[in-house]
């Protein structure tokens, strides 16, 4: 059930007069209430995989209950891999067991022999990646004694299945969602109106802005041999909008619909297209994922390899960004994608010059990496990258523009709209988000104003988001 159709839009205007008039009353009632509420939505895309939620809930309650409990160090990190091993061993199986079979087979055609590898072809569960992290956190957290395990078993079944941020994030850790489960919030208007704004906000991102750049984009991604190199920098700088508009769209929504149920999610994003350095634009894109590596993958490794100096930094961050590239995609683009900004990392550690240039010089390498880290995104492999690239200094092809009513809509967006909504977010990079203006008046009309282009200009084609395939 996307966050984007009418069918959410109902189903969730009945949950919350129900949430707010019956089930609040009571916090066991409440937890329950949001529980089957989660687990209705989640099987809305596919019963079926509705168990692997229940599951992983089961394991790591019961594992998170007994570290604690464990008298020496061996019970406990018995305890702890074995949280492990579930969650990553049931994410390796639909998601990289056949990427893994594939890239082998490969590697041993290299050397002269024929194998067939064995495929699973299972479909992906929406949203393991994000749930998976999730409740990863809570176990490792419970292992370094920097959280108390859960009592309550609904509360924590409810914490891992909390349907706003279920399938795409934020990935919230156990210390900041799973409280506010053990105590009920009164319905306070400030908080309901704010997330009825950052709903409107999310709305548009993804159908005014992300839905109408990829009618521009997908096209020229499809057909890349027969582009102008113009049209293939457009449709290159178009996705790095798109997906940062549908990601943060996504983020948008769930924050909004979380906060009218008075909860509080965790921010995403922080304005990452004004980032000078990768850096920093690392610390403002998807930032719990970006946490989430550097507190359980980063840290960890940089004690262990600092007796390496320079290489164990290199090879920390190869290790970290490498495996940040797969946790997206099961594919060897991604992979690179994430080597790529490895070693942009390093640099900007090693040689301190790079952090000493003009910040306007910083701000246009920087956004020229991202986007051409993008291309990689975008594109289905290795090759079809350098494809993509090498169209960049081919001439011949003649310039054409299509001229459809939907093309139109796009063109508007793309040398519009997206760039002014960027502006207009870093105008307002210090408030909690756009439409957050001081001013009442001016707060109404540039309310009115988003709703009036969401309902011109926007596409309710119901497209799924990108981030859903990982």
């Amino acid at each position: 059930m996307l966050f984007n159709s009418l069918l959410f839009l109902l189903s969730f205007s009945v949950v919350f007069l129900l949430y707010w008039t019956l089930a609040v009353r009571n916090l066991r009632v409440r937890n329950v209430f949001l529980l089957v509420c989660s687990y209705l939505f989640y099987a809305s895309w596919d019963p079926r995989f509705l168990g692997l939620i229940v599951l992983s809930s089961v394991v790591d309650y019961t594992l998170g209950a007994l570290i604690p409990r464990c008298r020496t160090p061996l019970g406990k990190r018995l305890c702890l891999f074995g949280s492990l091993g579930m969650n990553l061993g049931i994410l390796a199986l639909f998601k990289y067991f056949d990427f893994f079979a594939a890239s082998f087979a490969s590697l041993a055609g290299v050397f002269g022999l024929e194998l067939s590898p064995t495929t699973l072809n299972l479909i992906l569960p929406v949203g393991i990646s994000f749930y998976t992290f999730q409740t990863l956190s809570y176990t490792l957290d419970i292992y370094r004694g920097e959280l108390e395990p859960e009592r309550d078993p609904v509360s924590f079944f409810a914490y891992v299945a909390f349907f706003p941020q279920l399938v795409a994030g934020p990935i919230e850790r156990a210390r900041n969602l799973l409280p506010q489960f053990r105590h009920a919030q009164p319905f306070d208007y400030a908080t309901a109106s704010m997330g009825c704004q950052r709903v409107l906000i999310g709305l548009f991102k993804k159908c005014v802005l992300a839905d109408n750049l990829a009618v521009f984009v997908d096209p020229v991604f499809v057909d890349m041999t027969n582009q102008h190199p113009l049209l293939l920098l457009l449709a290159a700088i178009g996705f790095a909008w798109q997906i940062y508009f549908d990601f943060s769209g996504y983020s948008d929504m769930a924050i909004g619909i979380a906060g009218l149920l008075g909860f509080s999610l965790s921010e995403n994003f922080r304005t990452p297209f004004s980032a000078v350095s990768i850096t920093e634009l690392w610390q403002r894109w998807h930032i719990t994922l970006t946490e989430w590596l550097r507190d359980y993958l980063f840290v960890p490794l940089s004690i262990s390899f600092r007796h390496l100096g320079r290489y164990g930094l290199l090879l920390n961050l190869l290790i970290t960004f490498g495996l940040c590239g797969l946790w997206h995609g099961a594919a060897w683009n991604f992979v690179l994608f994430g080597l790529m900004h490895a070693l942009i990392l390093f640099a900007e550690v090693v040689f301190p010059a790079l952090r000493r240039i003009p910040k306007l010089l910083g701000w246009l390498l920087t956004q020229t990496l991202w986007v051409l880290g993008c291309i990689l995104f975008r594109c289905s492999s290795v090759a079809e990258t350098l494809q993509f690239v090498g169209g960049f200094f081919d001439v011949r092809v003649p310039l054409r523009f299509t001229y459809s009513v939907d093309h139109l809509v796009c063109y508007l967006v793309l040398f519009g709209l997206a760039p002014l909504f960027l502006v207009l977010e870093l105008w307002q990079k210090d408030r909690r988000h756009v439409l957050d203006i001081e001013n009442r008046r001016l707060r109404i009309f540039a309310f009115h104003l988003l709703l009036l282009l969401f309902v011109l200009v926007g596409r309710f084609t119901q497209n799924e988001f990108i981030y859903f395939q990982f």
